[in-house]
């Protein structure tokens, strides 16, 4: 029988699976490697009958708690100093060095003493083991089944995450095949953690309330058949009804229900990987976690890919960012099994001391002769392909992790509730964190894309204040019509296929039939092109061809680029449309910088970056831990000097407590003086992705400097912990020869 358990141990508890058939022996081991508490040194309380028995108590039942004590704490405690007044001893470098090998060596003699331990304890911890990498087995070959790959590919909207993915390959400048499918396998897991959703207590299927985990239910036939042998019991808080959730195993089940915890979202997202050709494995941690890996070509090695975090080839991410103690870590593929705990600790000597199972002769002889099983029926060609990725892997993973500061801050885990994460220990040091990702020197901006759409704006103004005086009405207005019309062209050609953009446009509707204007081919052209539409049109990549009764929109530059700009150019005609009603708006021209360089205080990488704030695109943002302290920055330097006339900034689309609510913008041309250009206090943004512009003063008395740089000294709730924006924009001109501060 097999049981889900709690441990209570020095104030963490610890979520373990125990089989009873197993016995104790095998459940000490587990606590070893849950708490590095030795198997001798272990006392068990409200488990079992006695410290001999082999029989549980009566009321130990399915999602029991127990405690655990250590017997020799005493002795470890009498190592402890107790005289507060004892005064710290600096090491020197040598004595350091000396002291961190004698712990290395320590930890090396552990593991061999729980090696010898392991192989005392023969075969029966070798069958278990051996049971292990069967069950694993049987996972992944799931994924094989062609009538499960065809539901993921039905699923998987893969020409959206294609064309995303070729967005942003642009900001990498790379663009063989191979990186394409790395930056397709990237959006996979942004869309995958989007669309499934993380279960810590399931909602009521009667009210939609909270519930409450009573315990398992037996299984019915329907659940067994998609692998469901564990049915969690909920009962409501709200309207007292019983709750099932049955743990599939059966990842083309998954795919319907969409919904569950680690083991569920890798299983099912194992299971996408391999419908889109990907070579993936499913990865098993022995300390209770799941993830991905998938094999980069373009890189010639495995990734890491944890959809759950959405986090893709950050392998230190539970070591160093969770907190976890690893013991042993197994790929599984449909072809072959691989240990690959060394990709995951940057600690091995660490790790060894909790490998206690077996020995690592018999993890060696036991992965081998799966994968030699498994590659039984392959060619000669393909069998030595394999050997050959497998030696360059064995490379890699004996090589080794360097300390990184990349690796010191990574975050503890972000799904599940905050009790659950503390529960299971995997908060992590940075779960508190307020300084994010240490910025290295600059990077470039790659934003010359966003100041070429803003330009034809300002002509479009220009063409909009001579229509308006001529005809007596608000300027506003008549450039509201204007950009209407480009918008309701823009948003035709979003709606389409990425590669195959391209409107033909007569009697008001294209030859597909999308319907775009009342008014005739002719008309159309003239509306859009007199107004300066079509120059807009041309920036984000099409050539504009008209005659009597047709208007045409071909494309002009690669799909991708198109792709990058038309949701760009939908953004900030949206804005700027709502800017136009709001009363007392006046539009002010001036070019947008672009080409520049981006620095700051910090990030949240590897997504939520600082350079994401000058791309254009609403759905990215800048996010900065600890940007409640007031103590943030973010500064653009231009390649040459520049006259400020105006800026804006772009509230995220989430968490408005996250808003900036008050900030100084200043100006520098030696990166050491720096001057003032504009304060602001209180503002509020009022909706998500909303642009808010702001003028800089001084007039025709404005200088000209080379970096502009933001301070923000407060956010909209102090209690959010952090600051973030969508979007910032600076507008100027450059600057007249001899003007500069």
């Amino acid at each position: 029988m097999q049981l889900h358990l709690v441990l209570n141990f020095e104030g963490e508890k610890h979520e373990l699976e125990y089989d009873t058939e197993d016995g104790r022996d095998i459940l000490a081991w587990q606590l070893f490697s849950l708490t590095g508490v030795g198997v001798q040194e272990q006392q068990l309380h409200g488990l079992f009958k006695s410290d001999t028995s082999e029989d549980l108590c009566d009321s130990v039942k399915d999602g029991a708690e127990f405690s655990m004590t250590r017997l020799n704490a005493d002795s470890q405690l009498g190592a402890t100093a107790t005289d507060s007044t004892i005064t710290p001893v600096v090491d020197s470098d040598e004595e350091l060095a000396r002291k961190l090998q004698e712990e290395e060596d320590a930890q090396l003699a552990r593991a061999m003493a729980q090696q010898l331990g392991a192989e005392r304890s023969g075969g029966r911890n070798v069958e278990a083991f051996r049971a292990k990498l069967e069950s694993g087995i049987q996972t992944v070959m799931q994924y094989e089944d062609p009538s499960k790959q065809d539901k993921a590919r039905a699923l998987i909207p893969l020409d959206d995450l294609e064309e995303k993915a070729a967005v942003a390959l642009l900001r990498t400048g790379e663009s063989s095949s191979e990186a394409m499918r790395d930056a397709l396998l990237a959006e996979l897991l942004h869309w995958f953690k989007a669309t499934f959703k993380w279960v810590n207590a399931p909602e009521c299927e009667i009210c939609g309330g909270g519930t409450v985990l009573q315990g398992m239910v037996p299984p019915t036939p329907e659940d067994l058949r998609f692998g469901a042998s564990r049915v969690e019991g909920y009962a409501c808080q709200v309207c007292g009804a019983r709750n099932r959730f049955p743990r599939y195993n059966d990842p083309g089940k998954l795919l319907e229900t969409r919904r569950g915890r680690c083991g569920e979202w890798a299983n099912a997202f194992t299971l996408c990987c391999r419908a889109l050709g990907y070579e993936a494995r499913w990865v098993l941690d022995w300390t209770d976690h799941v993830w991905t890996e998938v094999y980069s070509e373009a890189q010639r090695c495995w990734l890491h890919a944890d959809s759950c975090e959405d986090r893709l080839d950050a392998p230190l991410l539970y070591e160093s960012g969770w907190g976890k103690k690893l013991s042993y870590v197994i790929s599984f593929s449909n072809r072959g099994v691989t240990d690959t705990t060394r990709r995951y600790t940057a600690r091995w000597a660490e790790v060894l001391t909790r490998r206690a199972d077996v020995t690592e002769d018999d993890v060696v002889r036991l992965t081998s002769e799966c994968t030699a099983r498994m590659r039984g029926g392959l060619g000669r060609a393909e069998r030595d392909a394999l050997e050959e990725r497998d030696r360059r892997e064995r490379e890699e993973l004996m090589a080794g992790h360097s300390p990184s500061p990349e690796s010191a801050n990574l975050p503890g885990r972000q799904t599940g509730s905050v009790e659950w994460r503390a529960a299971r220990g995997e908060l992590g040091g940075a779960e508190t964190s307020t300084s994010g990702t240490p910025w290295e020197g600059e990077r470039p901006a790659r934003d010359e894309h966003v100041a070429a759409l803003w330009a034809p704006i300002d002509a479009m103004w220009e063409v909009a204040k001579t229509n308006a005086a001529q005809r007596g009405v608000p300027p506003n207005d008549v450039m509201y019509s204007k950009l209407t019309l480009v918008l309701q062209t823009a948003k035709g050609l979003r709606a389409l296929r990425w590669k195959e953009r391209k409107l033909e446009v007569a009697e008001g509707k294209s030859v597909n039939g999308r319907e775009l204007s009342a008014k005739g081919g002719a008309a159309y052209r003239d509306a859009l092109t007199a107004g300066g539409g079509g120059k807009l049109l041309e920036a984000v990549g099409f050539r504009v061809e008209t005659d009597d009764v047709m208007l045409r929109l071909l494309p002009s530059s690669p799909p991708a680029h198109i792709a990058r700009n038309l949701p760009i150019s939908v953004d900030i005609i949206e804005s700027l449309l709502v800017q136009l009603k709001t009363p007392g708006f006046v539009y002010a021209s001036g070019p947008r910088l672009s080409g520049g360089f981006v620095s700051t205080s910090g990030e949240n990488a590897p997504n939520q970056i600082a350079t994401a704030a000058f791309e254009g695109v609403k759905a990215s943002k800048w996010l900065v831990h600890g940007g409640h302290e007031g103590k943030s920055w973010l500064q653009y330097r231009c390649r040459q000097p520049a006259v400020l006339s105006r800026y804006s900034l772009t509230s995220a689309e989430d968490c408005p407590e996250r808003d900036p609510a008050s900030w100084t913008l200043e100006a520098s041309s030696d990166g050491d003086t720096w001057h003032v250009l504009d304060h602001r206090n209180g503002v509020q943004f009022s909706e998500r992705n909303e642009l808010r512009s702001f003028d800089v003063p001084g007039g025709p008395n404005r200088a000209a400097y080379t970096t502009f740089r933001f301070r923000f000294t407060s956010v909209r709730d102090a209690s959010a912990g952090c600051l973030q924006l969508s979007g910032v924009d600076l507008f100027g001109a450059a600057a007249p020869a001899g003007l500069q501060s």
